[in-house]
């Protein structure tokens, strides 16, 4: 491509490790040395409050009396068998542990496409085209825009492609010392809100997106928690539409959260996101006797990394003339 795209959108949609025997034994080895929590062995007094919990159907036989029972059997057997099957659902959650099945972009204003295990046939293959694809479409200047995607969707294709060895686009965010490094965007880490977890749809609500568009499945609807249920099912054409309305929806919430992509587009051309390196940070402070010399030179630092809005620093410097 002559030009690389200034933005890309992507949602990840994923299952637990089933059918993978490594992870699964190394489930079952953990699950199987741990104790029954006091709730399993106080029995049928705290059945209520685990029911809430959503843990999983032998929390029933609590009702029936059978709190003994779980105790004496929770290493072995059908408890710790669906103790590992419940363990496995959950990993869909964890970037470290969780298998992609379909992925949805968006290339700046083009229209969203979306691929899936089902269409391509094995992960591998999956996140090989989508590894290629992006590597097509980025550059140095592109922004990786998501919801919650710096600490799940990025991550998870790093993980995914390292499992499998399959090289990352030149410019996709590197996994480094915990977090993302590059230049992204997620829209839940820019909602203004005092809770640390902020729905896409109540972030869309809040920013005055009345008109977020809601996936149903059945009498419900579809979000995250229920990928794996619809994946049971056989849902793919369910999955692919809902991952594609996320993409879209994102897509939506960033440009009103950049105004029109104004915020976006002067933080382009400098990397966001760079770690400070020590060593270089002590000699642009201490490179010159001058104190304006080394206080321009640290702004100016400061701005080629992306750390300081260079609109900000032009305007404090021409009211210090």
């Amino acid at each position: 491509m002559e030009t690389s795209a200034k933005r890309i959108v992507l949602d990840v949609e994923t299952v637990g490790p089933r059918g993978d025997e490594q992870i699964e034994k190394l489930f079952e080895e953990n699950l199987r040395a741990s104790e029954p929590p006091v709730s399993v062995r106080r029995g049928s007094k705290d059945a209520e409050a685990l029911e809430r919990a959503e843990y999983w159907d032998y929390y029933q036989e609590l009702k029936k009396g059978k709190g003994e029972w779980l105790a004496e059997n929770w290493n072995s057997g059908v408890v710790l068998e669906k103790r590992v099957e419940v363990a496995l659902e959950a990993a869909a959650t964890d970037p470290l542990l969780a298998v992609p099945i379909v992925i949805a972009v968006a290339i700046d204003d083009n229209p969203v496409g979306v691929t899936s295990t089902e269409e391509r046939g094995t992960e591998r293959e999956l996140i090989d085209y989508i590894a290629s694809f992006l590597n097509e479409h980025a550059g140095p200047d592109t922004v990786w825009i998501g919801h919650n995607s710096d600490s799940f969707d990025l991550p998870l294709l790093v993980t995914r492609w390292r499992r499998l060895g399959i090289l990352p686009p030149a410019w996709f965010p590197e996994w480094r010392y915990g977090r993302i490094r590059g230049a992204t965007f997620d829209t839940m880490k820019e909602s203004a809100s005092k809770t640390p977890f902020v729905s896409a749809q109540t972030a869309a609500i809040a920013h005055g997106l009345d008109g977020f568009k809601v996936t149903m499945w059945g009498d419900a609807p579809m979000d995250g928690s229920r990928v794996a249920e619809a994946h049971k099912a056989g849902e793919w054409a369910l999955i692919r539409e809902y991952c594609r309305a996320d993409v879209e929806a994102t897509r939506e919430l960033a440009r009103v959260m950049t105004f029109g992509w104004r915020w976006l587009d002067r933080r382009q051309g400098a990397p966001m996101q760079t770690p400070v390196q020590g060593e270089e940070l002590l000699a642009v402070a201490c490179g010159s006797n001058d104190p304006g010399e080394r206080l321009n030179g640290l702004l100016d630092w400061l701005v080629e990394r992306g750390l300081v809005d260079a609109t900000m620093v032009a305007a404090m410097r021409t009211k210090a003339a």
